[in-house]
């Protein structure tokens, strides 16, 4: 069980917690403007999840832009192959990320609020460690 902080430590601790804020509304923009790179995640503090949007964004547009720009210019029925497999490659990756970003549109109000406590709880474990905030 946690022990009881002082109050003007909880003050403290608020007070950092509300600058150190993230806001939803920004999260949302961030989500709808660069989802594909995952710089909302990156915004929330979320770096793995941020890194794997990342990967699988540039592997889907890289694809998707190679595919159909190499099919545009395909003049053999191999080199077609090639086009088709590397636009596939490129719709699985958006695929799977646009089925990622439509879960985030309901999950960002909670990726928000622990973004909140993780930084009240790293703030309560520094003062523990040296007894200031």
């Amino acid at each position: 069980m946690e022990k009881q902080l002082p109050t003007d430590v909880r003050l403290l601790i608020e007070a950092q917690v509300a600058n150190e804020k993230r806001e939803t509304l920004t999260a949302y923009v961030l989500w709808f403007f660069f989802g594909t790179l995952g710089i909302h995640h990156r915004y929330l503090g979320r770096m793995k999840d941020a890194t794997r949007y990342l990967i699988a964004g540039a592997v889907g547009w890289t694809g998707l832009i190679f595919g159909v720009s190499l099919g545009s210019s395909a003049y053999t029925s191999q080199d077609t192959d090639i086009a088709m497999a590397v636009l596939i490659v490129g719709l699985v990756g958006l695929g799977l990320v646009g089925i990622c970003l439509l879960l985030d549109l309901f999950r960002l109000p909670g990726y928000v609020d622990a973004y909140r406590a993780a930084v009240r709880e790293r703030l309560v474990k520094e003062y523990e460690a040296s007894g200031s905030v």
